[in-house]
């Protein structure tokens, strides 16, 4: 198959990737949430970086993407950011009032 052809399928299979990291990123900082430190916050953005990269090397093997490119990387970072602008805040929302009962 021509590797132009399967572009779509590989855009939507990186951006799902970015929003599933950031699904990640919501419950490593739900457990370390109370401990502001600048050690925990690197430790925490640590573990989110290798998750990440784990989860993206396993999709991307099953999937069968091919090479890593540039774009790709470009692709989870632009998904993880539209899950911080839209599902995070919702998710925030539901926390608050739990939290508040």
């Amino acid at each position: 198959m021509f590797l132009t052809l399967s572009q779509p399928r590989i855009i939507v299979i990186c951006l799902s990737v970015g929003v599933l990291s950031g699904v990640i990123y919501d419950i490593i900082y739900f457990f370390t949430e109370y401990f502001n430190n600048k050690i925990v916050n690197f430790i925490k953005d640590l573990i989110y970086f290798i998750l990440t990269a784990f989860l993206f090397t396993i999709i991307s093997v099953k999937a069968n993407l091919g090479n890593f490119r540039v774009y790709m990387a470009l692709l989870v970072s632009f998904g993880a950011y539209l899950y911080i602008k839209s599902f995070h805040k919702i998710i925030a929302k539901i926390y608050i009032k739990v939290y508040n009962v």
